[in-house]
């Protein structure tokens, strides 16, 4: 059976995670909060037009970064076709900026999308204030951000300043292009709903984090190119190589994690050799390049922070080729092509068409079609297979504890491979690891 382990920006339990947070603060600005989430977002504790938690800031059109003196179609004109991507977030290239969070603040920064304010609404604490007009939102961590009821604006009148907030997502409804979708709020409602693009809403600027899950059929990541934190949701053996690929680089950085507390050992593909996929292990002072694919070695401390990453979009994805044979990247989960090698393990299986490659890992094709069914794997010449080197650690049907991240057990003496079984979804300490469900 599979154990679950995370890359991930822990709540607690870390001390590199104040000095990335408190590196971030200090090259923002902006008072990028982490609220505890499990994406790991961080949010700004103001509107984007003023630097007062409690201040209303300035109103904006769907994509557009300027404000308007009237707030219709007419002063939207041709961006309803200009703008054809399902999500603003991250375009970021001359002469067009979409994300006002983007082109008026930091780099770094950004507008959030639905899914982050839907994570924001279910895993918070959302009090409203009658003195302020506004929530209060405190996150798992304890950081409290303030959304003040600004109302919209429609043509040149705001309406229902002081009892509803509307507050942009990047993420349009692609049931009618004309409209994206917003947080709404009044002191007894929160809800997703969707507003022409043309009015005029409140901006929330952050800095996203993304969960990147093995079982993703599409990128978490909207377009672009743009720092976010980074949180890998993957299944794995524990001391045993797989297979990664990811749309991110991974060095050795002041302030973040290093290669070394996710992976003990990187190695790159070197080709096949007498029915042998070779791969060979780089130094000490290796890194994982973005967009390469490599197989890896889990360290000790595999869920380790990860930090803030420049993500590239899908077409960063690379293979590796040596010979007739491909080390394929994977970003999104998908079916290897018949013909194609899929590791399991400590070897690689044919596909007949119908195998499964998971997000942020990687293939192996070939145009040799006489290899046989199984290739065997091997690092630095050590078979993967051979007991006597680089041996796969089994250990199914081990019994642990199960905390939550307050210290709390919520269970004893359970299998390991049923330790997340009945459990809300969240991070857990599961026999001494850190997990994500």
């Amino acid at each position: 059976m599979k154990k679950l382990f995370t890359f991930a920006m822990a709540v607690m339990a870390s001390t590199s995670l104040w000095a990335v947070n408190d590196d971030i603060d200090k090259y923002v600005g902006n008072n990028a909060n982490f609220m505890g989430v499990l994406s790991q977002s961080r949010w700004c504790d103001h509107n984007s037009g003023t630097s007062d938690p409690k201040a209303y800031g300035d109103y904006y059109q769907w994509g557009n970064i300027h404000t308007q003196g009237t707030y219709n179609a007419a002063s939207y004109g041709n961006m309803y076709t200009e703008i054809n991507t399902t999500d603003i977030a991250g375009w970021y290239a001359n002469p067009h900026c979409w994300d006002v969070a983007m082109c008026y603040g930091e780099t770094w920064l950004k507008s959030p999308t639905k899914a982050q304010w839907e994570e924001l609404m279910e895993t918070c604490t959302w009090t409203w204030s009658d003195d302020d007009n506004a929530y209060y939102v405190q996150g798992p961590s304890g950081s409290t951000i303030i959304l003040p009821a600004a109302g919209y604006k429609d043509g040149r009148n705001a309406k229902k300043a002081g009892t509803d907030g509307y507050y942009w997502t990047t993420t349009r409804n692609e049931a009618n292009t004309n409209e994206a979708y917003c947080l709404h709020f009044t002191k007894d409602v929160k809800e997703i709903i969707t507003m022409d693009r043309a009015l005029g809403l409140s901006v929330r600027p952050g800095i996203p984090g993304y969960i990147f899950d093995e079982e993703a059929t599409v990128s978490p990541v909207p377009l672009g190119q743009y720092n976010v934190f980074a949180t890998l949701k993957t299944t794995a053996d524990e001391d045993e190589w797989r297979p990664l690929c990811v749309p991110f680089a991974i060095a050795n950085e002041p302030g973040q994690c290093n290669v070394a507390d996710i992976v003990s050992k990187i190695a790159v593909f070197k080709g096949i050799e007498n029915g042998v996929a070779k791969f060979e292990s780089l130094g000490a002072d290796g890194t994982i390049a973005c967009g390469t694919p490599y197989l890896v070695l889990p360290a000790s401390a595999y869920n380790s922070p990860m930090g803030n990453r420049l993500i590239d979009g899908d077409g960063s994805v690379k293979a590796v080729t040596e010979g007739n044979a491909t080390f394929q990247g994977a970003y999104h989960k998908t079916t290897a092509p018949a013909g194609a090698y899929v590791f399991n393990g400590y070897t690689f299986e044919k596909s007949n068409g119908s195998l499964e490659v998971l997000a942020n890992t990687a293939y192996i094709t070939t145009t040799d079609a006489s290899l046989p069914q199984t290739l065997k794997c091997s690092v630095d010449g050590q078979l993967l297979s051979d007991p006597t080197g680089i041996a796969v650690m089994k250990k199914e049907g081990a019994t642990i504890d199960v905390f939550n991240l307050q210290g709390v057990r919520v269970k004893a003496g359970v299998k390991a491979e049923k330790a997340l079984e009945g459990l809300p979804s969240g991070l857990y300490i599961a026999g001494g690891r850190k997990v994500i469900k």
